[in-house]
């Protein structure tokens, strides 16, 4: 019964049907339309009475020009570590909202720190890792809105590290990788990611930066003259440093020339581009290999549907195949489009590349392979003796 049910002889139409369907649903899910030039008011702000730099629902703060000083030093360093002091509005659940961010986009980035609902999520790319620092190092609970915490990040190249108020709180060795794949390109941004789209409601006091992984101790030290409860420790490794308490926004760390950061008067609701500008240049968003295998197999599918149906008409394979690869382009461009407007969808053009290439090797697989192929006379055969 099953291998009758899938015998394009007899049910190219139904199964076809089906597909499309599916495909329809897979590629608008979840069907959350907004405008794709929507921009707000870039909320970040010093109120009075607060303890730092508020972002609000829709605050950023970035540098002028890309960090390549950071960069340099941080790769020829023995690890990293960011210390933050912040306290997060409010752990709802909306999405990923960016603390701190040394990145290009949505999908290129060196790291970055998260808050997801109550978790901090740390993403760090390595010469090991996806471009966009995934696997994540997510820490459970232990963000407390209103509340103002030490957060330190640390990767020695082996082991990434997470404190909070001092204390250990995370570890993960599932990187271990070097910092070679960094893009000298990524922009140092606060409180939103550096093309927007990923708001953090919260207050930011203090951030550092440092070219090497702090011990325990030292991050224990810096909680708690922090608190008021010791002395200034050594700022070993220390590249960058902000005291957003005095409402300053230039680095007091050991680089000189790092880029000022600057507010921008309006802050993008989202980032969902074919191409993304940066640094006055036109960039094509990234997709990982996965992706791009990912959206080869979707239509492969689609081609081998497009090429029966092609095919019935124009009585020339050729002709079938190559109108099949048509179609699929036409149709992925479409559903990107729509992705376009589509607020937590991205766009882009290397989508609709693979997704034509997938349907040109499903409409020829079928024809050059499948239709001459011995699995096919046995598939057909036991669809044929099958109860």
């Amino acid at each position: 019964m099953i291998l009758r049910f899938f015998d394009l002889d007899r049910n190219a139409p139904t199964l076809a049907a089906l597909y499309f369907a599916a495909l329809f649903l897979i590629l608008l899910f979840p069907f959350s339309f907004s405008s794709p030039h929507a921009t707000r008011d870039n909320s970040a702000a010093w109120p009075d009475g607060a303890r730092g730099v508020a972002f609000g629902r829709s605050g950023l703060l970035i540098g002028e020009a890309p960090a390549a000083a950071l960069y340099r030093r941080l790769i020829a360093g023995t690890g990293l570590t960011v210390e933050l002091w912040l306290s997060t509005a409010s752990v709802a659940d909306d999405g990923q909202a960016r603390i701190v961010t040394y990145s290009l986009s949505n999908w290129e980035r060196n790291f970055t720190i998260d808050r997801e609902e109550a978790d901090i999520v740390l993403r760090l790319m390595t010469s090991r890792t996806h471009a966009n620092g995934k696997p994540t190092l997510d820490v459970r609970g232990v963000l407390v809105p209103g509340k103002m915490q030490h957060v330190v990040v640390t990767y020695d190249f082996v082991e990434e590290r997470v404190y909070v108020d001092g204390t250990p709180r995370a570890a993960s060795a599932q990187r271990q990788g070097d910092f070679a794949t960094w893009d000298p390109r990524s922009y140092l941004a606060f409180g939103n990611e550096a093309v927007g789209g990923k708001p953090w409601d919260g207050t930011l006091a203090y951030a550092a930066i440092y070219d090497m992984p702090l011990a325990a101790e030292a991050v224990a030290a810096r909680f708690r003259l922090g608190t008021g409860a010791a002395d200034a420790p050594a700022d070993a490794g220390l590249l960058a440093a902000y005291d957003f308490t005095q409402r300053s926004v230039e680095s007091a760390g050991a680089i000189a020339d790092m880029p000022r950061l600057e507010k921008p008067a309006k802050v993008p609701a989202d980032s969902r581009l074919f191409f993304l500008y940066l640094d006055g240049k036109f960039h094509l968003t990234v997709t990982s290999a996965g992706d791009l295998i990912r959206n080869v197999i979707l239509f492969l599918p689609f081609g081998v549907f497009g090429f029966l149906f092609a095919e019935r008409r124009l009585r020339s394979a050729p002709w079938a195949v190559l109108t099949t690869f048509i179609a699929a382009a036409l149709a992925s461009a479409s559903f990107e489009v729509a992705q376009y407007f589509l607020a937590v969808r991205t766009s882009s053009i290397l989508d609709v590349a693979m997704n034509a290439v997938g349907a040109l090797l499903g409409a020829a697989g079928y024809r050059y392979w499948w239709l001459g192929s011995g699995m096919r006379r046995w598939v057909v055969q036991a669809a044929g003796q099958w109860p």
